[in-house]
């Protein structure tokens, strides 16, 4: 049997082959209902994905953007009728995210609120026995991936490793601690995180929101995230131009490098350089950072023009490799 290394090391972040069995109680996000008879109406003219499409059964990740085009949010939506919605957004973009979405309202029977789930991301499909014999009456899968419950909701996520994200009651979320133990908690978000990247998910916050086009953050390589056939949305007109020009020249890539104590890490906002014939070329931007075990540093970084023989990349004088991987 593999170590649980999450159950040692709490606070120490991991790639996913060195992840065999853990929860992880995630705290950086907030759950919005949005109930009301023009609710699916309403967010399909402020959400990138075709809402129109999307059943009960599933759950697709999406951007919000500006009347300029530039995203201010990824979501992940679910829906449990068309008059009923669900969607997670990280919580330092809340308050911006609700002043923008909720500006053209008044005009519809729409209504926006904050849900008290407590979210668990589960990163091992191999307690199904037990979640099922003690928990849950099912347990989505690839085809359904989705379940409604009367109080609790359970997604499944296939990439990089198999994994849940529960919404769940507090009764739920004291039931499960209770008999799985609360050595076999977590509350390390940047877990999670960590798992997005390793999916090309891209992740926004306060500091990189408003400043890009969905597609420079790779958001149109994602299945049903982005939809230009189902007429007007938010910034369309721009993002649309983009897209039928073939004018984007930037594209979300995963960095690995190798943290040096005398350096800092690097930021959101920090320039990325190529270097070449010993000179330092600008060629991109740090989207998000984390410090993964062994002293790895992993970053999305948004870079233009990238070519496969450029595979180095300097940020705060630390070298990074970039790791290819098919979206």
């Amino acid at each position: 049997m593999k170590k649980n290394y999450l159950q040692k090391s709490p606070f120490i972040t991991f790639s996913s082959k060195k992840i065999f069995f853990s929860f992880i109680h995630i705290k950086s996000f907030e759950i919005i209902e949005v109930i009301g008879k023009d609710s699916q109406k309403y967010l399909n003219n402020q959400f990138t994905a075709d809402l129109d499409i999307l059943n009960k059964n599933k759950h697709i990740l999406c951007g919000h953007c500006n009347y300029k085009g530039k995203l201010l949010s990824v979501l992940r939506v679910l829906k449990k009728n068309s008059k009923k919605f669900l969607y997670m957004i990280k919580k330092d973009l809340y308050n911006i995210h609700m002043k923008t979405i909720k500006k053209y309202s008044i005009f519809s029977q729409v209504c926006f609120k904050k849900k008290k789930f407590k979210l668990l991301g589960i990163l091992d499909c191999e307690i199904k026995k037990k979640l099922l014999k003690y928990i849950f009456l099912n347990l989505p899968n690839k085809k359904k991936s989705v379940l409604f419950f009367k109080k609790d909701i359970i997604l499944y996520i296939d990439n990089p490793i198999k994994r849940y994200l529960c919404f769940l009651s507090k009764k739920s979320f004291l039931k499960i601690k209770k008999i799985f133990h609360k050595e076999n908690f977590v509350k390390n978000d940047n877990q999670w995180d960590a798992l997005d990247i390793e999916s090309n998910i891209p992740i926004l916050n306060i500091q990189s929101s408003n400043m890009f086009f969905p597609q420079e953050v790779s958001l149109n390589k994602i299945d049903n995230s982005m939809s230009f056939k189902k007429g007007c949305f938010c910034g369309q007109e721009a993002i649309s131009r983009i897209q039928y020009k073939g004018n984007n020249k930037k594209n979300l890539f995963f960095l690995i490098g190798k943290l040096k104590k005398k350096f800092l890490i690097p930021k959101v906002g920090d320039l990325v350089f190529l270097k070449k014939n010993n000179f330092l070329y600008k060629k991109g931007i740090v989207l998000n950072s984390l410090i993964i075990e062994n002293n790895q540093i992993w970053i999305q970084a948004i870079l233009n023009n990238f070519n496969l023989e450029n595979k180095f990349y300097f940020i705060k004088r630390i070298k990074f490799f970039v790791q290819l991987k098919k979206i």
